[in-house]
């Protein structure tokens, strides 16, 4: 049995679980985590300021993609390349680093000269507000970016640990203890600001880790050029990047919309039906980290008859879960929404329509891995570029009248057309069924 460790190398040890199993159950972990920081936040902050924190959040979240510029990806595979030799690794991860720096620079700075311009018009609570929320792009950018490293370095749980324990641990401690500070009860900078340290500790402590196992490799120089990094970087990652951005649109910015075109009321029950939906995909996320590398591993030999049994256990495994979790929404959704406060059973509606959309998802498979890891990610991110314009569109034109509704309506409707699409892709160019089906390839010739 292998533990995480320094340069990737196994130790044996006792009867433990597989680290890929540790590994998916912290992804689920993390899923949770990321629930529980939206139930403490919703349940000490009134309804319209929790609104505008949720998309706030969003929008970091999403802002930090683009400022990353690809380089969580491109890390994994630099790093694992330099194969332990430690100044090729330092090499890489400094370069990326840099970028990442830059990219931080350019969206959190941005979004914080935002903020300035709002003070200057007299909003200084919303000006504080977004200004320590872009401020919170950079750490979170780093954690992407130092993940990306640990997983190359062979240090999988320990890239895990950041996102899917210390960052929504530290955010619950931090939003409790200002509200005990406070009275219990936060207002949206204490809470934005809350954010900001919890982010700013983890991607410290992330960085932490990365530089102890760092320390461990040879101090030995095999002439990995900065111009050498530079191009495989770009050739390596800019269709992965394009798939980060377009999914981190598609799972942020309906929050951010409805804020900006509805109200900050309707941004907060949305929010909370959004979050309980996304529970949906934890099956998904589970059985998405532990097929990546295995459906690589498939494709490279050219084995489509296991690639298919293996995806097919996973979309099965995945609808299932989200069939259950459907049933459950579609007759209880009031109760499971009371969970953040008796306001929130008015989201019930929204609630429902996205379980329509995160089951479809479930059903058509880990398509979007089976793609990215048989090198059609260029295909996926036509489809899914495709999927966030027709989202932004249905945004635009159904925020107005339908409010939360109509966010609901828009996101799962672009979630359908970006899964069937990518469904459809696998299948024709790859000879795979990614759906729950899973018709064998000599049957669907």
């Amino acid at each position: 049995m292998s533990v995480d460790m320094p340069g990737g190398i196994a130790r044996a040890g006792g009867r433990r679980p597989p680290a890929s199993v540790i590994a998916a159950a912290m992804r689920v972990g993390g899923v949770l985590g990321n629930f529980v920081v939206l139930v403490v936040f919703a349940r000490i902050m009134e309804l319209a300021s929790f609104g505008a924190l949720s998309a706030l959040i969003a929008l970091a979240a999403f802002l930090s993609v683009p400022a990353v510029r690809g380089s969580d990806q491109s890390a994994i595979r630099l790093v694992a390349i330099a194969d332990g030799k430690g100044d090729e690794t330092r090499a890489a991860i400094q370069f990326l680093r840099r970028r990442t720096y830059v990219g931080s620079l350019v969206f959190g700075g941005g979004m914080m000269l935002v903020g300035a311009v709002l003070g200057l018009y007299g909003e200084a609570q919303e000006a504080t507000a977004v200004i320590a929320t872009g401020a919170t792009v950079a750490p979170l950018a780093l954690i992407r970016v130092t993940e990306g490293s640990l997983r190359g370095t062979g240090g999988v749980l320990s890239a895990l640990v950041s996102t899917n324990v210390l960052l929504p641990s530290a955010t619950i401690v931090m939003a409790l203890v200002w509200a005990l500070a406070s009275g219990w009860h936060l207002d949206t900078i204490e809470a934005a600001l809350a954010r900001l340290i919890a982010s700013v500790a983890t991607a410290a402590t992330a960085l932490g880790i990365l530089a102890f196992r760092m320390r461990q490799l040879p101090s030995h120089s095999f002439g990995l050029s900065t111009h050498k990094i530079a191009r495989d970087h770009g050739r390596a990652t800019f269709w992965l990047m394009v798939v980060g951005v377009s999914n981190a649109a598609l799972t942020q910015l309906d929050v951010v919309a409805l804020a900006l075109i509805g109200s900050a009321a309707d941004a907060g029950l949305y929010s909370a039906a959004s979050r309980l939906a996304i529970s949906m995909n934890i099956a998904l996320v589970a059985v998405n980290f532990a097929l990546a590398p295995a459906a690589a591993r498939l494709f490279g030999r050219q084995d489509i008859e296991g690639l298919q049994r293996a995806v097919t256990r996973a979309a099965r495994l995945a609808t299932l879960f989200a069939g259950g979790l459907a049933l459950a929404m579609a007759l209880a959704a009031p109760l499971l929404l009371s969970i953040f406060g008796p306001e929130f059973s008015d989201a019930a509606t929204p609630l429902r329509i996205l379980a329509i959309g995160y089951l479809v998802s479930a059903f058509c498979g880990p398509v979007g891995t089976v793609l990215n890891m048989t090198s059609a990610q260029r295909s996926s991110g036509v489809v899914m570029l495709v999927a966030v314009a027709v989202d932004i569109l249905l945004l635009i034109l159904l925020i107005p009248p339908l409010g939360a509704t109509g966010a609901a309506i828009s996101t799962a409707s672009s979630m359908v057309i970006w899964n069937v699409s990518m469904a459809v892709v696998a299948r024709r160019r790859l000879g795979v069924d990614a759906t729950a089906i899973g018709w064998r390839v000599k049957d669907a010739r």
